[in-house]
Parts: structure tokens; sequence; C-alpha cells
């Protein structure tokens, strides 16, 4: 999963397919790097299209420039969870660098 990037104010959307027909919701979770607080977390159903459970997760609560970590969190039906990307760097020093969302200053944008 790659590092993403949009301006300040714009609608950030990503969908997520699983194989697996028994994945129930997906979660997406944003942290802000420089403060560690979360600032997001959002819940979306999946549905069934094409034989591939389908979510597209869709915010508009981008009103703060910064970097932020993405993780998502996928809960089954026989109430397993999957958490993706897989962490990379030293997770024993607790130092897992997830992917992040940048959002970028826009020059017709006030920041508060």
């Amino acid at each position: 999963m790659n590092n993403e990037k949009i301006w300040q104010g714009s609608t950030y959307e990503t969908t997520i397919t699983d194989k697996d027909l028994t994945a129930q919701t997906v979660t997406l979770t944003l942290k802000n790097l420089e403060t560690e607080a979360l600032v997001q977390v959002i819940d979306v159903p999946y549905t069934t299209v094409n034989d591939l459970r389908t979510a597209t997760i869709t915010t508009n609560q981008t009103d703060v420039p910064g970097d932020y970590s993405i993780l998502y969190t996928v809960t089954y039906g026989d109430g397993s969870i999957q958490k993706f990307p897989a962490p990379k760097g030293d997770c024993e020093g607790g130092e897992c660098d997830l992917p992040t969302l940048t959002i970028c200053e826009a020059s017709d944008e006030v920041t508060s």
C-alpha cells in the first residue's frame, strides 16, 4: 500500500475488496502523526459485487493539513479480525511504519 496525498478540503475515497465472502465491515483509522491523536474512525459495511466483498470509504473531514497514518481493520462473520497493511519497520522498538495520507495545504482554504 502506497502513501497518498490530497489537497486540504478534498474528498478522500478508497475502495477495499476482499475475496472472503464472510467479510462484514472495514474500518479506516487515521492517526495524526504529529500529535498521535486518532482523528477519524470510519466503519463501512461490505457488499457483494461480482463474487467479491467491496466497501467504499469516503470522508470529507480533510480540513487540517498534515500527515496521518492509515490503518484498515476488517471484521469477518466468524468474529476474526485482520488489520492491514502489514507493519513495516522495527516493530519490536514500537515503531511500525504504516502508509500515510498527507493532506496538503491548499491556498484557497483557511487553516485554523
